[in-house]
């Protein structure tokens, strides 16, 4: 016997050993002896054998129901075997026409119905199985949202915290039911002045509101579970944060050391070395009206005055490098100004300067920073850009300092990140970054090759 033969006898066995089973063969049995006792006891009555006929649709159907399509159809031929051969001996003419139609259609309707039975039925079952992994995967879902040791949050469609892990409790030093309903506006904030939660963002980085001290990195995904909601996972970097805040500190003290030791060196060069080398100068010149038949010690003299001439220059040119007096004395446009005429005067490369707004000092920090980055813009223009023209602009808002330096060069493919700046050496755009950073200003390089260059200071008042 094959494989499905063998599971059609177990499964036709299986039936025969039901009790319900067994009690719609009785009904089929006592349907049948009803309907030969009819024919029998009232010959004159042939028609009340078809309505007694009709009552196998009982047994039939409810075999149907209960037991799928192989109890109908055993349900049926046992029905059939036991009253089809009387309605063949007992009926003549249209009354056995009628019931064996009547036997066609019971035959029909009860298949039709066994059959939409076990598909309903193949289908609850597919349901329940679909249903019973679904609950499984959400328990095992909950359980990795539970131990997850990340802070999770889940929100709803409006951004609101509808579930909370324990982690996310310990974070916000919250229970579940303080947490629920809030928004991230309500337990986070970015220290910066009018700026929001970017509540769309999948990715940024704020802090506990009433613990400044406690930074968190959001990471923003779809919710597994559903489908209108977000998942949220906040990591705690306030060790990261406070270690970038300390190097922020150490650059900082790093390069205000570095300026004041370029202001004492500055300082001490004009104090001693050029006022030595005026001195020189001056008494070169009380010796210099001498006799004709001294033309040669003469022409020495005015040699040396002009060497000591040079060395003041020179002087003047490095304190001017190392910290710019007008810088100090007048204030960060006019230190910006002499970088372009330094430039125009060098080059020959015409500087077109302008300066808009109400000028006001900044931080000694600030303007320092801002100073030394339009140093190395114009520096670079020099060098490498070989511009025609180059124009500067300095512009004071109310709370913004805009600085615009732009040439019409030969411009460079300009670096995508910082990654990049590293490997590729710019170390000179590395520092305008970082200088940038530190006064906590805003940088932007924009050049193309064959373009010109463009760079921008964004500085906060």
């Amino acid at each position: 016997m094959s494989g499905d033969g063998k599971e059609t006898f177990d499964a036709v066995r299986a039936l025969l050993r039901q009790r319900r089973f067994a009690a719609t063969a009785l009904m089929s049995m006592a349907i049948t002896a009803a309907d030969y006792g009819a024919d029998t006891l009232l010959p004159s009555l042939p028609n009340l054998s078809t309505p007694i006929v009709m009552l196998f649709i009982i047994p039939v159907i409810y075999a149907a129901l209960n037991f799928g399509v192989l109890g109908s159809l055993l349900t049926t031929g046992w029905s059939m075997a036991l009253d089809v051969p009387l309605c063949v001996v007992e009926h003549r003419g249209w009354v056995r026409v009628i019931q064996l139609l009547h036997w066609g259609l019971l035959a029909s309707v009860s298949v039709f119905t066994a059959v939409h039975v076990d598909r309903s039925r193949r289908m609850q079952h597919q349901a329940d199985l679909a249903a019973e992994e679904l609950r499984a995967s959400e328990t095992k879902y909950r359980r990795l949202f539970e131990n997850n040791p990340v802070a999770t949050v889940l929100l709803d469609e409006s951004d609101r915290v509808v579930e909370a892990n324990p982690a996310a409790c310990t974070l916000f030093d919250l229970p579940p039911t303080r947490l629920h309903g809030c928004s991230l506006a309500d337990l986070l904030s970015i220290p910066a002045e009018g700026v929001d939660i970017p509540l769309q963002e999948t990715e940024f980085t704020g802090v506990i509101r009433g613990r400044s001290h406690t930074w968190v990195k959001v990471v923003s995904t779809p919710a597994c579970a559903r489908a209108d909601g977000r998942q949220v996972f906040l990591h705690d970097v306030t060790a990261e944060q406070r270690w970038r805040q300390n190097l922020r500190t150490y650059a900082s003290s790093v390069l205000r050391g570095q300026e004041e030791e370029r202001r004492r060196i500055a300082q001490e060069l004009h104090d001693d070395t050029v006022q030595t080398a005026i001195q020189i100068c001056r008494q070169l010149d009380t010796i210099t009206p001498l006799p004709r038949s001294a033309s040669a010690l003469e022409e020495g003299i005015r040699n040396a005055r002009a060497t000591a001439k040079t060395l003041i220059d020179g002087l003047h040119t490095i304190i001017r490098s190392l910290r710019p007096p007008v810088l100090d004395d007048l204030g960060l446009v006019a230190a910006l100004r002499q970088l372009g005429n330094g430039l125009q005067t060098r080059t020959g490369t015409p500087v077109l300067f302008s300066a808009s707004g109400v000028e006001r000092r900044l931080s000694v920090e600030q303007e320092t920073c801002v100073y030394r980055i339009a140093q190395e813009a114009l520096s670079n223009v020099e060098r490498h850009a070989h511009a025609r023209h180059v124009q500067m602009e300095v512009s004071f808002a109310e709370h913004r300092l805009d600085v615009t330096v732009l040439d019409d060069g030969v411009g460079f493919a300009a670096p995508s990140s910082r990654q990049t700046l590293v490997l590729s050496q710019s170390l000179g755009l590395l520092g305008m970054y970082e200088r940038a950073e530190l006064s906590g200003s805003t940088l932007t390089i924009r050049s193309g090759v064959g373009q010109g260059t463009r760079v921008e200071i964004h500085c906060p008042i």
